[in-house]
Protein backbone atom coordinates (compact mmCIF):
# COMPACT_ATOMS: atom_id res chain seq x y z
CA UNK A 1 0.00 0.00 0.00
CA UNK A 2 1.28 3.78 -0.89
CA UNK A 3 1.72 5.89 2.03
CA UNK A 4 -0.97 8.39 2.33
CA UNK A 5 0.12 12.08 1.74
CA UNK A 6 -2.78 13.74 1.60
CA UNK A 7 -6.61 13.14 2.90
CA UNK A 8 -9.38 14.77 1.57
CA UNK A 9 -12.56 14.45 3.97
CA UNK A 10 -16.58 15.40 3.38
CA UNK A 11 -17.76 17.33 6.90
CA UNK A 12 -21.17 16.40 7.50
CA UNK A 13 -21.75 12.95 8.57
CA UNK A 14 -17.87 12.34 8.38
CA UNK A 15 -15.38 14.75 10.25
CA UNK A 16 -18.91 15.78 11.83
CA UNK A 17 -20.99 13.96 14.38
CA UNK A 18 -24.74 14.63 15.09
CA UNK A 19 -24.44 17.50 16.83
CA UNK A 20 -22.27 18.72 14.25
CA UNK A 21 -19.53 19.15 15.88
CA UNK A 22 -15.84 17.67 15.39
CA UNK A 23 -15.20 15.26 18.09
CA UNK A 24 -12.28 15.83 20.87
CA UNK A 25 -11.26 12.72 19.66
CA UNK A 26 -11.06 13.94 15.97
CA UNK A 27 -9.50 16.92 16.93
CA UNK A 28 -6.62 14.94 18.30
CA UNK A 29 -6.69 12.34 15.40
CA UNK A 30 -6.13 15.27 12.84
CA UNK A 31 -3.34 17.08 14.77
CA UNK A 32 -1.72 13.89 15.00
CA UNK A 33 -1.87 13.77 10.76
CA UNK A 34 -0.49 17.48 10.80
CA UNK A 35 2.50 16.89 13.09
CA UNK A 36 3.13 13.62 10.67
CA UNK A 37 3.38 16.42 7.92
CA UNK A 38 0.09 14.69 5.87
CA UNK A 39 -2.18 17.21 4.07
CA UNK A 40 -5.53 17.78 5.14
CA UNK A 41 -8.52 19.12 2.74
CA UNK A 42 -12.20 19.60 3.40
CA UNK A 43 -14.00 18.78 0.37
CA UNK A 44 -17.62 19.62 1.48
CA UNK A 45 -21.31 20.46 -0.03
CA UNK A 46 -21.21 23.63 1.87
CA UNK A 47 -20.67 27.00 0.98
CA UNK A 48 -17.77 28.84 2.49
CA UNK A 49 -19.82 30.83 5.17
CA UNK A 50 -21.31 27.45 6.02
CA UNK A 51 -18.11 25.85 6.32
CA UNK A 52 -15.56 28.27 7.94
CA UNK A 53 -17.42 27.81 11.95
CA UNK A 54 -16.96 23.99 11.38
CA UNK A 55 -13.48 24.03 10.39
CA UNK A 56 -11.61 26.70 12.35
CA UNK A 57 -10.15 23.54 15.23
CA UNK A 58 -8.92 21.98 12.33
CA UNK A 59 -4.81 23.10 12.25
CA UNK A 60 -3.01 24.67 9.54
CA UNK A 61 -5.53 23.91 6.49
CA UNK A 62 -4.32 25.34 3.21
CA UNK A 63 -7.07 24.79 0.81
CA UNK A 64 -10.96 23.79 0.98
CA UNK A 65 -13.16 22.58 -1.40
CA UNK A 66 -17.07 23.99 -1.36
CA UNK A 67 -20.58 23.60 -2.79
CA UNK A 68 -19.56 19.75 -4.06
CA UNK A 69 -16.27 20.94 -6.01
CA UNK A 70 -17.45 23.49 -7.62
CA UNK A 71 -14.67 25.86 -5.85
CA UNK A 72 -11.88 25.19 -4.46
CA UNK A 73 -10.26 27.95 -1.85
CA UNK A 74 -6.72 28.91 -0.80
CA UNK A 75 -7.50 29.80 2.76
CA UNK A 76 -4.49 32.01 3.40
CA UNK A 77 -4.96 34.01 0.41
CA UNK A 78 -8.58 34.24 0.50
CA UNK A 79 -8.61 33.15 -3.10
CA UNK A 80 -10.61 31.02 -5.62
CA UNK A 81 -7.78 28.75 -7.30
CA UNK A 82 -10.47 26.73 -9.20
CA UNK A 83 -14.20 27.45 -9.95
CA UNK A 84 -16.77 25.21 -11.79
CA UNK A 85 -20.05 27.18 -11.81
CA UNK A 86 -23.42 26.44 -13.64
CA UNK A 87 -23.78 28.07 -17.07
CA UNK A 88 -26.43 30.86 -16.60
CA UNK A 89 -28.34 29.71 -19.44
CA UNK A 90 -28.86 25.83 -17.58
CA UNK A 91 -29.40 27.68 -14.44
CA UNK A 92 -32.63 29.39 -16.16
CA UNK A 93 -33.86 25.86 -17.54
CA UNK A 94 -33.64 24.56 -14.60
CA UNK A 95 -35.72 27.68 -12.66
CA UNK A 96 -38.16 27.17 -15.46
CA UNK A 97 -38.65 23.70 -14.80
CA UNK A 98 -38.29 23.70 -11.39
CA UNK A 99 -41.42 26.62 -11.45
CA UNK A 100 -43.42 24.21 -13.34
CA UNK A 101 -43.16 21.26 -10.50
CA UNK A 102 -43.69 23.31 -7.95
CA UNK A 103 -40.83 24.08 -6.20
CA UNK A 104 -37.84 27.11 -5.88
CA UNK A 105 -34.53 25.77 -5.55
CA UNK A 106 -32.02 27.44 -3.19
CA UNK A 107 -29.15 29.81 -4.57
CA UNK A 108 -25.01 28.72 -3.72
CA UNK A 109 -23.44 32.22 -4.79
CA UNK A 110 -20.42 33.64 -3.52
CA UNK A 111 -19.87 31.27 -0.45
CA UNK A 112 -23.16 31.80 0.75
CA UNK A 113 -26.63 30.20 -0.03
CA UNK A 114 -29.90 32.32 -0.77
CA UNK A 115 -33.77 31.37 -0.97
CA UNK A 116 -36.58 33.28 -2.01
CA UNK A 117 -36.83 34.74 1.46
CA UNK A 118 -33.16 36.30 1.08
CA UNK A 119 -29.37 35.04 3.00
CA UNK A 120 -30.45 31.06 4.22
CA UNK A 121 -28.51 31.40 7.41
CA UNK A 122 -28.46 35.13 8.95
CA UNK A 123 -26.21 34.24 11.84
CA UNK A 124 -23.57 33.02 9.40
CA UNK A 125 -23.48 36.71 8.23
CA UNK A 126 -22.51 37.59 11.93
CA UNK A 127 -19.87 35.74 12.44
CA UNK A 128 -18.08 38.46 9.91
CA UNK A 129 -18.03 35.99 6.71
CA UNK A 130 -18.81 37.60 3.61
CA UNK A 131 -20.26 40.08 5.87
CA UNK A 132 -20.85 42.94 3.53
CA UNK A 133 -21.82 40.43 0.49
CA UNK A 134 -24.06 38.63 2.57
CA UNK A 135 -26.18 41.14 3.91
CA UNK A 136 -26.07 43.53 0.65
CA UNK A 137 -28.05 40.33 -1.20
CA UNK A 138 -29.96 39.38 1.01
CA UNK A 139 -31.47 43.14 0.88
CA UNK A 140 -31.26 42.52 -2.72
CA UNK A 141 -33.25 39.36 -2.88
CA UNK A 142 -36.00 40.81 -0.20
CA UNK A 143 -36.41 43.94 -2.32
CA UNK A 144 -36.14 42.41 -5.92
CA UNK A 145 -36.47 38.79 -5.55
CA UNK A 146 -34.24 35.99 -5.97
CA UNK A 147 -34.01 34.96 -10.12
CA UNK A 148 -33.73 38.76 -10.80
CA UNK A 149 -31.07 39.77 -7.47
CA UNK A 150 -28.70 36.19 -8.41
CA UNK A 151 -29.56 35.26 -12.11
CA UNK A 152 -28.01 38.25 -13.79
CA UNK A 153 -24.61 36.65 -14.79
CA UNK A 154 -23.01 38.97 -12.13
CA UNK A 155 -22.25 36.15 -9.88
CA UNK A 156 -21.45 32.62 -10.47
CA UNK A 157 -23.68 30.15 -9.37
CA UNK A 158 -21.78 27.06 -7.51
CA UNK A 159 -25.15 24.97 -6.98
CA UNK A 160 -28.37 25.07 -7.01
CA UNK A 161 -30.10 22.71 -4.11
CA UNK A 162 -34.02 21.34 -3.05
CA UNK A 163 -35.11 19.97 -0.30
CA UNK A 164 -38.09 17.53 -0.03
CA UNK A 165 -41.14 16.05 2.05
CA UNK A 166 -41.14 12.80 0.22
CA UNK A 167 -38.84 10.48 -1.85
CA UNK A 168 -41.40 9.84 -4.42
CA UNK A 169 -41.56 13.63 -5.36
CA UNK A 170 -37.88 13.43 -5.29
CA UNK A 171 -37.46 10.87 -7.58
CA UNK A 172 -39.78 12.75 -9.80
CA UNK A 173 -38.08 15.61 -9.79
CA UNK A 174 -34.63 13.98 -10.15
CA UNK A 175 -36.50 12.11 -13.58
CA UNK A 176 -37.59 15.58 -14.76
CA UNK A 177 -33.58 17.44 -13.93
CA UNK A 178 -32.08 14.03 -15.67
CA UNK A 179 -32.82 15.33 -19.38
CA UNK A 180 -30.85 18.81 -18.83
CA UNK A 181 -27.10 18.31 -20.26
CA UNK A 182 -24.17 19.78 -18.65
CA UNK A 183 -25.71 19.12 -15.22
CA UNK A 184 -24.85 16.25 -12.30
CA UNK A 185 -26.91 15.55 -9.84
CA UNK A 186 -26.10 14.43 -6.21
CA UNK A 187 -26.93 14.16 -2.44
CA UNK A 188 -25.90 14.39 0.82
CA UNK A 189 -29.34 13.67 2.58
CA UNK A 190 -31.85 11.67 1.44
CA UNK A 191 -34.33 14.36 1.46
CA UNK A 192 -31.88 16.60 -0.60
CA UNK A 193 -30.67 16.86 -4.17
CA UNK A 194 -27.86 18.95 -5.43
CA UNK A 195 -26.99 20.44 -8.96
CA UNK A 196 -23.93 21.26 -9.75
CA UNK A 197 -21.71 21.65 -13.25
CA UNK A 198 -20.53 18.64 -14.69
CA UNK A 199 -17.14 19.52 -14.05
CA UNK A 200 -18.10 20.17 -9.93
CA UNK A 201 -17.73 16.80 -8.49
CA UNK A 202 -15.91 15.62 -5.63
CA UNK A 203 -13.73 13.82 -7.65
CA UNK A 204 -12.55 16.06 -9.72
CA UNK A 205 -11.45 18.73 -6.51
CA UNK A 206 -9.77 15.90 -5.41
CA UNK A 207 -7.52 15.69 -8.68
CA UNK A 208 -6.93 19.25 -8.47
CA UNK A 209 -6.23 19.54 -4.96
CA UNK A 210 -3.92 16.45 -5.68
CA UNK A 211 -1.98 18.37 -8.11
CA UNK A 212 -1.46 21.47 -6.24
CA UNK A 213 0.39 19.21 -3.96
CA UNK A 214 2.07 17.43 -6.28
CA UNK A 215 0.78 13.95 -4.55
CA UNK A 216 -0.28 11.21 -7.01
CA UNK A 217 -3.37 9.76 -6.67
CA UNK A 218 -2.15 6.66 -5.05
CA UNK A 219 -0.69 8.26 -2.30
CA UNK A 220 -4.05 9.86 -1.51
CA UNK A 221 -7.49 9.22 1.02
CA UNK A 222 -10.70 10.12 0.90
CA UNK A 223 -13.86 10.22 3.71
CA UNK A 224 -17.61 10.26 3.14
CA UNK A 225 -20.75 9.49 3.73
CA UNK A 226 -23.45 10.74 1.15
CA UNK A 227 -24.32 9.95 -2.84
CA UNK A 228 -21.91 13.40 -3.43
CA UNK A 229 -18.48 11.65 -1.92
CA UNK A 230 -18.64 8.63 -4.38
CA UNK A 231 -16.22 10.49 -7.03
CA UNK A 232 -14.04 10.98 -4.67
CA UNK A 233 -13.98 7.52 -2.83
CA UNK A 234 -13.42 5.75 -5.85
CA UNK A 235 -10.64 7.82 -7.31
CA UNK A 236 -8.83 8.11 -4.19
CA UNK A 237 -5.75 5.44 -3.23
CA UNK A 238 -7.61 4.27 -0.67
CA UNK A 239 -11.72 5.32 -0.53
CA UNK A 240 -13.19 5.07 3.24
CA UNK A 241 -17.01 4.93 3.64
CA UNK A 242 -18.76 6.05 6.88
CA UNK A 243 -20.42 3.33 8.81
CA UNK A 244 -23.56 6.01 8.65
CA UNK A 245 -23.25 6.11 5.05
CA UNK A 246 -26.59 6.61 2.59
CA UNK A 247 -27.42 3.24 1.02
CA UNK A 248 -26.99 4.87 -2.32
CA UNK A 249 -22.85 4.59 -1.56
CA UNK A 250 -22.98 1.28 0.16
CA UNK A 251 -20.86 -0.92 -2.08
CA UNK A 252 -18.41 1.56 -3.23
CA UNK A 253 -15.10 2.18 -1.52
CA UNK A 254 -12.23 -0.21 -0.43
CA UNK A 255 -13.04 0.00 3.45
CA UNK A 256 -16.31 0.71 5.75
CA UNK A 257 -15.55 2.40 9.11
CA UNK A 258 -17.56 2.98 12.19
CA UNK A 259 -20.11 6.22 12.29
CA UNK A 260 -19.53 9.70 12.85
CA UNK A 261 -20.94 9.20 16.38
CA UNK A 262 -17.79 6.70 16.70
CA UNK A 263 -15.08 8.33 15.41
CA UNK A 264 -15.16 6.64 12.51
CA UNK A 265 -13.29 8.90 10.04
CA UNK A 266 -10.61 8.82 12.63
CA UNK A 267 -10.15 5.39 13.55
CA UNK A 268 -10.10 5.08 9.63
CA UNK A 269 -7.10 7.12 9.75
CA UNK A 270 -5.08 5.79 12.30
CA UNK A 271 -5.79 2.62 10.90
CA UNK A 272 -4.37 3.37 7.08
CA UNK A 273 -2.24 6.71 8.33
CA UNK A 274 -0.60 6.73 11.33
Amino acid sequence: MEKIKLIVSDMDGTLLNRQSVISEYTIRTLHRVNQAGVKIVPISGRPLCHLKPVISNIQNLEYVATANGSAIIDLKCDRILKQFPLKLEIVHEIFDLMDSMGHKPAVFVNGFIFDENGVFDPPGIQKGVGNSFGKEMDRRVREKGLQESLLTGEYPIDELALSFECAQEKQRVQNALKEIKGIVLSYAFEKNLEINAQEATKGNALEEIAKIYGIPLEQTMAIGDGVNDISMIERAGIGVVMGNALEGLQGHGDYVTLSNDEDGAAKAIEKFVL
